[in-house]
């Protein structure tokens, strides 16, 4: 025969798995992924990108300067959300000819590009086209710190 002490301890069994099955189910809701590159100016046109499932986050570059500079590509999928970040911590020297950013799978909901100072540039120098990209306009100054994207 079970007693209640055994009932119990069943019981207690019972509910740290079900919130061990809850917590290991949240956690598999959010992925993320996060690479470091290098900006290699004067070479022409190049992209970097990254994958979480079946979304893509590309950013493609023209740019010119002196040196090499690592940048971070990163893309975090919430529940259907996703952001995608280009970021480089530090200042850059490098001046881009162009840029293109978009996320695949998605529909753009909003964006934002920060210039060296940290400020957010103006929309009138950058856009978002019909096929969900964001461009740079050619009125733009040609320096920037990061780009994010999100879409849902």
């Amino acid at each position: 025969m079970v007693g209640e002490r055994e009932k119990k301890a069943v019981v207690v069994v019972l509910l740290v798995l079900a919130v061990i099955t809850q917590v290991a189910g949240r956690k598999r809701k959010t992925q993320e992924v996060e690479e470091t590159f290098s900006l290699r100016p004067n070479r022409g046109a190049d992209s970097v990108e990254v994958s979480v499932g079946s979304h893509t986050c590309v950013f493609r570059y023209d740019i010119v300067g002196g040196s090499s500079e690592d940048w971070t590509l990163s893309m975090t999928v919430t529940k259907g959300d996703v952001e995608c970040v280009i970021h480089r911590p530090q200042d850059s020297y490098l001046y881009f000819l162009s840029f293109d950013a978009s996320i695949s799978g998605v529909d753009l909901v909003d964006v934002s590009v920060y210039d060296n100072t940290g400020e957010v540039l103006r929309n009138d120098v950058y856009y978002i086209s019909d096929d969900g990209h964001v461009r740079n306009e050619e009125n733009w100054e040609g320096t920037i710190r990061e780009v994010v994207l999100f879409g849902a």
